[in-house]
């Protein structure tokens, strides 16, 4: 059935143009062009890492801004304060730990996330943007 509806002959059905009358009668070869590869990358799951890794660097700040809220401001030394002296001491190494612990994530945070735009940018450039 044609579009309009009309029967369309049996004769008619059968006659496929070949690819030799497609083609120029001049001898010329058409070849197939390669296709350019295409490189898929799904940066998703690096992304969610990428993530994961601020988050907790954004907990680690907040909680060292927590704890060191608390802190005593005023040093003390000797004399009657010895508890006060062991309280501090603990508290300077509570927060050193926090602030060590804070330094690694935010350079493994960066560098990370520098690496990951880097690593895109290069697959924008092969893709040929």
């Amino acid at each position: 059935m044609c579009p309009l509806g009309t029967p369309v002959p049996r004769q008619l059905l059968g006659q496929v143009p070949s690819s030799s009358d497609t083609l120029p009668e001049i001898g010329v070869e058409f070849k197939e062009r390669p296709s350019p590869r295409r490189i898929v990358m799904n940066f998703t799951p690096y992304l969610v890492a990428w993530a994961v890794i601020a988050a907790v660097t954004i907990t680690l700040l907040i909680y060292r801004a927590v704890v060191g809220a608390h802190e005593d401001e005023s040093l003390h030394v000797a004399g009657g304060g010895a508890r006060l002296v062991a309280e501090q001491q603990a508290m300077f190494k509570k927060l050193g730990v926090i602030e060590r612990w804070t330094k690694i994530f935010l350079i493994l945070t960066v560098v990370y996330g520098l690496a990951l735009g880097g690593a895109y940018l290069y697959y924008l450039l092969r893709q040929g943007m």
